[in-house]
């Protein structure tokens, strides 16, 4: 079969010809008709995923894929042979892709096509309809509240400005010229701003007190977050989290891959989860309960700085877990 392949890491990608691959258990043999570009293809090609995945060259690119089922592996009922399906190729390593004539992707990921739908917008729909959807389940918006979508002219925007309106939402969305504002208001998009201006002012001058949520897909993320605070019990969400370790009580613009009410919700959460570990040094202060502050292990340099804390002498060894309870052991 044909099909667009690199043969190393940042090598251009060429049109390889290449044996049809076999399904495996729980596979299915695809006859693509459709796929599409989306930002990790584009990482891949680019060799950003060097150290990230296992690449077994040459690597086909394409994750999102359209197409009518050739051949079944063991173990597949839900699919049959001619059945027209779109779907995306998940697997832990890199080799098989979307770009090619056949693709061999796991059943799991792969669905129907409804009635309706043409197969070349099937094939555009995988990873970026996804993640839109899983944006909008985030923040939950009811009927007649806002959202603000930053990055609406994108896969993943023009997919969530969708979802939004059918479930009854206002849109204020982003874009950057009049031509890309008109494809957002065609999409269902009540207000288009300007994000190369000065976004806040705009939009408090659209819903004074700011949006209800707000989806940040592309743009400053500290300034959504912000917009997004004003309102409390809101969530700020990503469609697309970075990999970073999550930061305690940290504002939630800055937290990859989490969806945080603001930063005040989180600061609640942690205290919360460090209530029930009374033996770390890095809880919070618990002045409303002496006697679990009594109990409390501190480092001795630590508990000098509380006079309330008697400190604990050098010879002091490892925290000991207690379990606080307001009345006298039996």
């Amino acid at each position: 079969m044909r099909a667009i392949a690199i043969d190393d890491f940042g090598a251009p990608p060429a049109l390889h010809d290449l044996p049809v691959p076999q399904p495996v258990a729980g596979e299915v043999l695809v006859r693509v008709q459709a796929s599409s570009v989306n930002g990790f293809d584009l990482s891949v090609a680019k060799g950003y995923l060097k150290d990230a995945m296992e690449h077994r060259f040459p690597v086909v690119l394409g994750k999102d894929f359209a197409g009518t089922v050739e051949a079944t592996g063991p173990g597949v009922e839900t699919l049959r042979v001619s059945d027209a399906v779109f779907g995306v190729v998940m697997k832990p390593e890199l080799g098989d892709g979307a770009f090619g004539e056949y693709v061999a992707a796991p059943a799991a990921f792969i669905a129907k096509v409804p009635a309706g739908l043409e197969v070349a917008l099937a094939g555009a729909l995988g990873l970026a309809g996804t993640a839109a959807l899983d944006a909008v389940d985030a923040i939950a918006p009811n009927s007649g509240e806002t959202v603000l979508v930053s990055g609406a002219t994108g896969g993943v925007g023009a997919f969530a400005v969708q979802l939004l309106r059918a479930r009854g939402i206002d849109v204020i969305a982003t874009a950057s010229s009049d031509e890309k504002g008109a494809f957002v208001r065609g999409l269902g998009a009540g207000n288009v701003v300007d994000y190369r201006g000065e976004l806040a002012a705009v939009v408090t001058a659209i819903r004074p007190d700011g949006p209800d949520a707000a989806l940040h897909l592309a743009g400053d993320g500290a300034a959504l977050a912000t917009l997004s605070a004003w309102r409390p019990r809101r969530f700020h969400a990503r469609a697309q989290p970075r990999f970073s370790r999550r930061r305690r009580g940290a504002d939630h613009s800055r937290h990859g891959g989490a969806y945080y009410r603001d930063a005040r919700s989180a600061r609640r959460r942690s205290r919360r989860r460090n209530a029930r570990r009374p033996d770390r040094t890095n809880l919070c202060a618990r002045r409303r309960s002496p006697g679990l502050r009594r109990l409390r292990w501190r480092h001795p340099r630590q508990a000098r700085r509380h006079r309330r804390l008697t400190p604990l002498p050098k010879h002091a060894g490892p925290p000991t877990r207690h379990t606080y309870s307001p009345r006298p052991p039996s």
